[in-house]
């Protein structure tokens, strides 16, 4: 039966880790499910913003749907992401799908104008990683090809598993021992690491970043 691998957005997320203290890490699996949508206050037009569809891939965090122009009954509009990058325009009417958001903007008696604005929120769902294994590297760079310390959901026989698969939950677990983050087999330093997902044949990467491994007390200034 196949997983659901493919639904696994690469995300990037920083670390840092510590010689002192075992390594415990959690790696969220999530992905874009339906939206909500707040209307600016002050919006002129009464007409609605509805959202169809939000494709799994959408980016979280909140998206603008602003009307740019309103003329001779035609209504335009764009729309930005979290980070306030333009990534597409539509018109008032039929559905459009603009960054995997699936909008309709239908007029109302009170036309829009420039300006109107609604915010719209896609809800966080967890992906069911039922079947799916992983393995996280760490290397000195993206170039590096010596792995620098490696943890692993399938371990070969006898050997201690660091890495613990979600198995439905969405949720792989890190639980590398301290001995493991010694200076002597991790020496500190700055490091970039790579979270692979393993399923079906494919391999995906999951979360990935840089990692700053410091020797003693993790978070003095």
């Amino acid at each position: 039966m196949a997983t659901n691998i493919l639904a696994i957005q690469p995300r990037r997320q920083d670390l840092r880790t510590s010689a002192s203290e075992d390594w415990t890490d959690a790696f969220p699996l999530v992905q874009a499910g339906p939206a909500a949508i707040v209307a600016r206050t002050g919006n002129r037009g009464d007409g609605a913003l509805t959202v169809s569809a939000v494709a799994p891939y959408v980016e979280l965090g909140p998206h603008v749907v602003l009307v740019t122009s309103a003329t001779g009954g035609v209504t335009l509009f764009s729309v930005t992401e979290p980070g306030g990058m333009l990534i597409g325009r539509g018109m008032a009417g039929p559905p459009v799908t603009v960054g995997g958001l699936t909008l309709s903007l239908t007029p109302g008696t009170a036309p829009f104008v420039a300006g109107d604005a609604w915010g719209v929120q896609p809800t966080t769902q967890m992906i069911d990683d039922a079947g799916i294994d992983y393995v996280l590297q760490i290397r000195q760079s993206q170039t590096s090809p010596v792995v620098t310390l490696e943890a692993v959901s399938q371990p070969p026989g006898g050997t201690l598993q660091t890495l613990i698969p979600g198995r439905g939950c969405g949720m792989p677990t890190l639980l590398v021992p301290d001995l493991m983050m010694a200076p002597v087999r991790f020496p500190p330093g700055s490091y970039v690491y790579e979270l692979l997902a393993l399923a079906d044949g494919r391999r995906k990467s999951a979360y990935f970043g840089n990692l700053e491994h410091v020797d003693g007390v993790a978070y003095l200034p």
